[in-house]
């Protein structure tokens, strides 16, 4: 833990770690990483080659703070960030006094890590290129419009969280699904977030004008947004409003708050508002009733700063049960019902009810109820997994095979979001037993 704060600059080419005290102003995300990349890059004459792994203010002042980790994006000449790191790790680095870290390498190139067969892997890229080129489009049309085309699918199968879970669909759901997001995303661009990704899912928003906060009449580069985010901030909350997904998405970036909690903790504390659990005098003037997005946003603001009633909600809805219960006699039954959060983590954004596969594997999930682990939904859906003997096996070999994935870096976009052409014939299709061998 270091006594002031320090940047860490790992140097890649050369071997070396260095450790400067801080030098740069900025306290968000989007700035940290814009600053950092500049002065790196700048060094190097190569700002793709720099990438930085920082948080942003709500990391001294909520546990859901994460951490971002930036690319630089050579066509829109910018910075993005991908948020990762749910409960609370931003806090974490944080609190050992860490801005920022910053790698620099002049070698991201394909075969870097030294593959033990990089002919076969070069033969098995090659089919998985030619899949993601040729299926795409009639399959998920990942490549168009990234991860919002499940906004489409969880609506017609009741897996859409509106309103905190007590709805798995809306009939305004069209207003923020995929074909409005690929008219706003920067198409015909490289979208992917590593080198040779043909996937190219990392969609994202070009001068987008913020009408709020700190940065009110700035032009940003969004990226995103990703499902979890859209599905926490809009529908969960009861909003079908782009403009309000994006400029909530930017800030949640920035401020590096984890979307996933801050939207289902802010869609809890609407039902709680809607129910009289608290009221206009509890939560300092904010009426958050579902739908009402300018107290959605000034509440993010007061999330992020530590102040007014954002001081109560960004600890999230675990604290807030006991605070709610403990501070203005609210029904500990009634929270529990309506308070998603398992292990302390807010839920990611699916509705479970008709999937017990899902919420088995939310409630078995390492971290919490995080979908990473296991993805269970279509499968049950499809009458795939009929017996709770098939749930058990399919739910164990998804979350060994999904959390080894995470471990060892990879995407699982590649392999999950596509698939061969014959792969519904094949005796596990989806697992999609071709890509995993």
């Amino acid at each position: 833990k270091s006594e002031k704060p320090v940047i860490l600059y790992i140097d890649g080419d050369n071997g070396k770690v260095s450790v400067f005290e801080d030098f740069i102003e900025a306290v968000d995300s989007h700035l940290i990483c814009e600053d950092l990349t500049d002065h790196f890059g700048k060094v190097h004459e190569k700002k793709h080659h720099v990438a930085v792994i920082c948080t942003g203010r709500a990391g001294k002042t909520s546990p859901m703070a994460m951490l971002n980790f930036s690319m630089y994006d050579i066509p829109r000449k910018g910075v993005r960030m991908k948020q990762a790191g749910r409960g609370g790790i931003g806090m974490v680095l944080e609190d050992k006094n860490i801005k920022a870290i910053v790698v620099r390498t002049s070698k991201p190139i394909g075969n870097f890590n030294d593959p033990a067969d990089e002919k076969t892997l070069n033969e098995l890229g090659q089919i998985v290129h030619k899949e993601c080129l040729k299926l795409d489009r009639g399959y998920l049309n990942m490549r168009r419009v990234g991860t919002p085309q499940l906004v489409k699918y969880c609506n017609a199968v009741h897996l859409l969280p509106v309103n905190n879970y007590k709805y798995g669909s809306h009939p305004e759901s069209w207003k923020v699904a995929d074909p409005i997001w690929e008219k706003l995303f920067s198409q015909d661009k490289p979208d992917g977030c590593w080198y040779g990704c043909t996937m190219q899912c990392a969609k994202s928003v070009s001068g987008f004008e913020l009408k709020t906060g700190p940065y009110k009449g700035h032009h940003v580069l969004v990226d995103g947004p990703e499902y979890e985010t859209l599905a926490a901030v809009g529908p969960n909350c009861g909003i079908f409003s782009p403009s309000h997904i994006l400029e909530m998405n930017f800030y949640l970036d920035t401020y590096g708050m984890d979307s996933i909690s801050a939207g289902t903790g802010m869609a809890f504390i609407m039902e709680c508002y809607e129910a009289g659990v608290i009221d206009k005098e509890k939560t300092g003037g904010l009426e958050l009733y579902f739908g009402n997005q300018d107290a959605a946003l000034e509440l993010l603001h007061q999330m992020a700063d530590g102040v007014g009633f954002g001081a109560i909600a960004n600890k999230g809805i675990r604290y807030m049960k006991k605070y709610f219960e403990e501070n203005y006699g609210a029904d500990p039954k009634f929270l529990h019902d309506i308070g998603m959060e398992n292990k302390g983590l807010e839920y990611s954004e699916y509705v479970t009810k008709d999937t017990p596969a899902q919420w088995s594997g939310y409630a078995m999930a390492n971290k919490g109820p995080q979908h990473d682990e296991t993805w269970m939904m279509g499968m049950e859906l499809s009458n795939f997994i009929p017996t709770n003997e098939r749930r058990a096996e399919e739910i164990l070999w998804f979350s060994l095979f999904r959390t080894w994935m995470g471990l060892v870096g990879l995407c699982k976009m590649p392999w999950a979001d596509i698939a061969p052409a014959d792969n519904a014939t094949k005796p596990h299709p989806f697992r999609i037993q071709e890509h995993v061998d």
